[in-house]
């Protein structure tokens, strides 16, 4: 019954490690094993195979390493599970002299790695004598040294991830052993011993920026990278490859901040774009990390077509005598661009539409103005406001059919007084990045004092306005301090120029999710891109008497 149980514990333990005993490589986009050994193939004083009990001194027939617990001892709530490696100084070496003996593993060849970790989990019951210790030592293929001792009284179950680099990266020969130094003593537990190289993964997830579809005189190309490796990274190189109407050229930065594991940030190229004219603008980026073991996912791929921005018209003054309708006319820089009239340089109220324009009637001299507009067209889209459930927040996704620039929004709070509402948005969809926040750019945070239940509204300023490129999607996520209203469903909304398709419901921030649920609220974009306005003269002259 005994043997038996003894098997059945060892079978168990293989199958939760998937693996009883390793040495050499062992790899997955986790990390890259030299060695991983949880002894579940010891026996009595037998270690697992290419293992040895090392005595530097002591008695050969007790002073051993041993892999069935004889003394049943506990693990002090260590992350242990038996079979394990024990040195059990209490149990065995009554009276036998001082021990020194080490469980000594296999040599393994690290070349072509120049990380190299050492993980174990113990249990240590504590210093008996002032001159006991546990030991753990690295072979650089020459001589033994030192990574961890302890000699403390005090019990330790803590397990230990050191990096044993200086002594173990790119090399034949390399061994590690776990020695125990006592007289009598108390007695150390080894187990789960991992000797292994962190894999690194990082990859380019999104291109920032150029986004502005009206253009600009210093446009940078913004990217940003993600490391999906299990510690942080340093000092990654980040490529962007530009083409199109601006010119060719290979990009080159380095992102020299520690990236935190499962972390994103960004870099900005420093070379500068004036997209003013128009045109399209293609960035392929990439990560171009050497250790990087998975190059399949460390590129992106982006496209905007910039509409540009018109140059300002020019205008001809024209004069009558007497009071009358004065012509005026204006010639736009380019083709594609029309002319809008207003009687003030602020004045939100077009007076017509085209090269020239026909005053009102006029008694004095006036000064209208006259500005070039190139592409979209003023617009909204409205899902429904038909509530019957709420949360903080609701995502969502937006497809325009034309270069578009999304201005303001309002949305149906239940929640009155002062909230604060977060407007996010992402390049492509928000289905799968529902509580990744590394995922989504923050585009505007404002605090609306008094909230009412009902329709608010946000007005996006300054360089918030976001523009959105024809025929792509963009995830938007829409979060508030209160609740606000969407209704369990799944809608799409169109008006021929963009689309919404809804969506889910988001408790906290990227907090749970919901689904299927529709935000309730309306979408305002900006009327294309214009040049600064140019004044333009009717002049009335007195009839002659």
């Amino acid at each position: 019954m005994n043997i038996f149980s003894t098997k059945r514990k060892h079978v168990i333990k293989c199958m939760a490690l998937a693996v009883c005993v390793v040495f050499g490589i062992q790899s997955s986009y986790a990390q890259v094993f030299h060695i991983n050994e949880n002894f579940s193939t010891g026996s009595g004083s037998t270690p697992p195979s290419g293992w040895s009990n090392n005595i530097i001194s002591g008695n050969a027939g007790f002073d051993q390493w041993r892999f069935n617990n004889p003394g049943g001892r506990g693990v002090g709530g260590a992350p242990i599970s038996a079979p394990f490696a024990i040195f059990d100084s209490d149990n065995y070496s009554s009276g036998g002299g001082a021990e020194n003996v080490a469980l000594e593993s296999p040599a393994v060849n690290t070349t072509g790695h120049a990380v190299v970790k050492l993980k174990w989990d113990q249990y240590y019951f504590g210093n008996y004598l002032g001159t006991d210790n546990i030991n753990v030592e690295v072979y650089n293929g020459t001589s033994w040294n030192s990574v961890y001792t302890y000699s403390s009284f005090t019990s330790t179950n803590a397990s230990q991830d050191i990096d044993v680099s200086t002594f173990a990266s790119n090399r034949t020969g390399v061994k590690v052993r776990f020695r125990f130094v006592g007289d009598w003593s108390f007695y150390w537990i080894v187990d789960n011993v991992q000797l292994y190289t962190p894999v690194t993964d990082v990859q380019a997830t999104a291109v920032l920026s150029p986004t502005a579809v009206c253009g600009g005189a210093t446009e940078n190309v913004v990217v940003r990278v993600r490391n999906n490796s299990p510690s942080a990274v340093v000092n990654i190189p980040v490529v962007a490859l530009v083409s199109g109407s601006f010119g060719t050229a290979t990009l080159n930065t380095t992102l020299v901040r520690s990236l935190a594991s499962n972390a994103s940030d960004t870099v900005i190229f420093t070379t500068t774009y004036n997209t003013l004219a128009g045109g399209t603008l293609n960035v392929k980026a990439y990560t171009d990390l050497g250790a990087d073991v998975n190059r399949a996912n460390d590129t992106i791929n982006y496209t905007i077509a910039v509409s540009g921005t018109p140059s300002a018209p020019t205008p001809t003054n024209a004069s009558r005598c007497g009071a009358g309708s004065v012509g005026l006319s204006a010639v736009s820089g380019s083709a594609q661009d029309s002319l809008y009239w207003f009687s003030a340089p602020s004045s939100t109220t077009q007076l017509g539409v085209g090269a020239n324009f026909n005053t009102p009637y006029l008694n004095t001299t006036s000064t209208f103005y006259v500005e070039a507009r190139r592409g979209g067209i003023a617009d909204s889209l409205r899902t429904t406001y038909a509530a019957g459930n709420g949360q903080n927040g609701a995502m969502f996704d937006v497809i325009p059919n034309q270069a578009m620039r999304l201005d303001s929004l309002a949305f149906i709070s239940q929640s009155t007084g002062s909230i604060t509402v977060s407007v996010y948005y992402r390049n492509g969809t928000y289905v799968g990045n529902q509580l990744i926040a590394a995922n989504w750019t923050l585009l505007q945070t404002t605090t609306i004092s008094n909230a009412v239940a009902g329709e608010n509204r946000i007005v996006l300023t300054g360089n918030n306005k976001l523009s959105m490129n024809a025929n792509q999607t963009y995830g938007m996520y829409v979060t508030s301090s209160g609740t606000i209203s969407y209704t369990t469903a799944a809608n799409t909304y169109t008006n021929g120029k963009v689309t919404i398709n809804a969506g889910d419901g988001i408790s906290g921030t990227f907090g749970g999710t919901f689904s299927p649920r529709t935000w309730n609220g309306t979408l305002y974009f900006g009327g294309g891109c214009s040049s600064s306005r140019t004044a333009v003269t009717a002049t009335i002259n007195p009839l002659l008497q």
